[in-house]
């Protein structure tokens, strides 16, 4: 399974939003499916690479302490990302009731930053680390053909770390909506 992904968040009002590439490469993929008489389930497993760019959090707060100066890859310099390359994660479990449907799925990305090969000709000394995880547990509640309420509650977590500072941002959501099924 290879994908890509491009997000541009911002998890703050007056802070520079937060973006990050990536391409997944080839994962290892399991999936199990059961049912019995009143329940079904399917419980799935994604693990694999991660190869992209991710805007350091850092460097973000790097104007509320000008003191801080890292010695940076040249794309983190001029345009304020990183090149990275990590693992991927990505459980994933759902249960059908029938008239209700419930689930939990989790995605994260534990990145380094990739400071080999830099056009410079210097490679940068200060430790590059980018995570990002994103959780949703979901209850749909109607006829299985018909619409369906759906309620959601979300997490994401963003970390990033660049020598000896980090910065983090977490957020938190719920969600409803009506879900028209095919």
């Amino acid at each position: 399974m290879v994908g890509a992904e491009y997000t541009r968040h911002r998890y703050q009002p007056g802070v520079q939003p937060d973006r990050m590439f990536l391409l997944d490469l080839p994962a290892l993929t399991t999936r199990y499916y059961g049912r019995t008489n009143d329940l079904g389930w399917e419980l799935a497993l994604d693990v694999g690479g991660a190869f992209g760019g991710a805007d350091s959090l850092v460097l973000s707060q790097k104007a509320a302490s000008p003191a801080y100066s890292p010695e940076l890859t040249s794309v983190a310099a001029a345009e304020g990302y990183d090149h990275v390359v990590g693992v991927s994660l990505n459980p994933r479990v759902r249960f059908d009731l029938g008239v209700a449907e419930a689930g939990f799925e989790f995605r994260g990305e534990r990145l380094i930053g990739w400071r080999t090969l830099d056009r410079s000709g210097t490679v940068a000394n200060a430790p590059i680390g980018e995570l990002r995880r994103r959780s949703t547990v979901w209850v749909s509640l109607g006829a299985s053909r018909l619409e369906r309420l759906l309620f959601s509650v979300s997490w994401s977590e963003r970390a990033s770390s660049l020598g000896e500072r980090t910065a983090r941002r977490n957020e938190l959501s719920l969600n409803l909506g009506l879900e028209l099924a095919p």
